[in-house]
């Protein structure tokens, strides 16, 4: 332990001790013990994107997580998700692009049939309930475009145009 020497109070202050009690002050400090090893755990910069305490492994490349995404991919494509929705186009953003100097392109989801990207999460999050869950109706409380895409996903109301 080192011990912290303080000086004696300056002689303009006061104090209510008598000057021989004040002559020094020593205190002595422990240093910090070392906080407990932990392992550093090496994970894919993807778990940002996941709920909180949930991490994806980083697999190297070439090995387990390439066959993975592969598949993820796969799966992306072979949805039916375009049974619901549109494939919206991108259109360039020419003040955003030049106040960032790069090109910046926006999806056009407002060109939807609920005219939001929220019909694709409406839409899996109905997919992938149970048959059991679906006869047990669903219920949304949102009067906005979330609602609008559970709706649309159950119902003919998707194939109706802005025109």
């Amino acid at each position: 332990m080192t011990p912290l020497i303080f000086p004696p109070p300056c002689p303009k202050r006061r104090s209510n001790l008598p000057a021989t009690a004040v002559d020094t002050l020593t205190i002595k400090v422990s240093p910090p013990s070392p906080p407990p090893p932990t392992p550093l755990l090496v994970v894919s910069p993807n778990s940002l994107q996941c709920e909180p305490r949930y991490l994806i492994p980083n697999y190297p490349v070439g090995g387990n997580g390439g066959e993975n995404g592969f598949q993820y991919l796969v799966d992306i494509l072979g949805t039916k998700m375009y049974d619901v929705a549109n494939e919206s186009p991108l259109q360039l953003a020419p003040k955003l692009s030049q106040k960032l100097g790069v090109n910046v392109w926006l999806e056009r989801e407002d060109l939807q049939p609920v005219f939001s990207f929220k019909l694709r999460g409406a839409y899996n999050m109905m997919v992938n309930l149970s048959q059991e869950q679906l006869e047990r109706g669903v219920i949304c409380s949102s009067a906005g475009n979330h609602a609008q895409g559970v709706a649309c996903c159950h119902c003919d109301a998707c194939y109706y145009t802005r025109d």
